[in-house]
């Protein structure tokens, strides 16, 4: 019966994951660092990703010509089947770019390859953590699905929800237009329990 907030929960670490890749929470370099690593347990993938194929590349282009991600890309036409299948096709568009961007970081031995190394390691650490522990105390059948309730599936579609976002706020828009470029979904009782995510145009002009 937890399983609706849990999901709920996922979509929020994505929120919670975008708006912390535009603006750091802390003023802290090293709290900013862990709270990514912190995230990326949740989100089930290292928050970094979203710094070549979102940040330098959707906000660029703004799901036109461009955008690895661009919904376009997917489907024809618009479709419930169209918007249900687009995260893991977007998934698989936006590999090359997190490889390149993976490994130029690894070779400049940046601070951006510090975060990569500490958000990856978080996230397999954490996930090994608490199946072990679900395992220790449940036994390794009712451990495991004990840990996939709680966390790993929950993990796993936090993405999924990210990503199927960007496809309701973006398709049908028009890239090459000022304004209209995407969808906004402006119900302030809605908005207040997604972090004013429906607001998408004003994010993507001021994305600070």
């Amino acid at each position: 019966w937890l399983a609706p907030l849990l999901l709920y929960c996922s979509y929020l670490s994505g929120v919670l994951t975008h708006n912390h890749n535009h603006l750091g929470v802390f003023q802290q370099r090293w709290a900013n660092v862990g709270y990514g690593a912190w995230l990326s347990i949740f989100y089930g993938f290292p928050i970094f990703s979203w710094i070549p194929t979102h940040n330098q590349n959707h906000h660029r282009f703004r799901n036109g010509d461009g955008d690895m991600t661009a919904t376009s890309r997917h489907a024809r036409h618009d479709s419930l089947l169209a918007a249900l299948t687009y995260p893991p096709a977007s998934s698989r568009w936006q590999v090359p770019a997190l490889r390149s961007f993976v490994a130029a970081a690894l070779r400049a031995r940046s601070a951006r390859a510090t975060r990569i190394v500490v958000e990856s390691g978080a996230l397999v650490l954490g996930h090994a953590g608490v199946w072990l522990l679900a395992v220790l105390r449940h036994g390794p059948r009712l451990g495991t699905l004990t840990y996939a309730c709680a966390l790993g599936l929950p993990a796993l579609f936090g993405t999924y929800w990210m990503m199927l976002t960007n496809y309701l706020q973006h398709v049908g828009c028009d890239p090459a237009s000022e304004h209209d470029y995407s969808r906004n979904f402006v119900s302030p009782f809605f908005n207040w329990f997604v972090f004013d995510n429906g607001l998408h145009t004003v994010h993507h002009e001021h994305p600070g």
